[in-house]
């Protein structure tokens, strides 16, 4: 949370995994996948996840996160977090 605070850009050499919804609320607080909101994204959005569990294009990820917002999930700010392997 430190270089996110420092708004600090993402070291180089990593391999992007895919895109996790997540909920901010003073913190880091809820995933997508706690809320069961990975089914309901596959069945009404058409997304599905990759080998890792997560959503593979920034743009779906961003039409999941639209989806929360309307629903009326878990309040909070929804953002889609780019989970990168070093």
């Amino acid at each position: 949370m430190d270089a996110l605070g420092r708004e600090q850009p993402l070291a180089g050499g990593g391999a992007a995994l895919g895109f996790e919804p997540i909920v901010l609320n003073g913190g880091l607080s809820c995933s997508w996948l706690c809320n069961g909101i990975d089914r309901a994204a596959d069945h009404k959005l058409g997304i599905k996840t990759n080998a890792f569990g997560l959503i593979e294009h920034r743009e779906d990820a961003d039409r999941v996160v639209q989806y929360i917002r309307e629903d009326g999930a878990e309040p909070g700010l929804w953002l889609p977090w780019l989970l990168v392997r070093y």
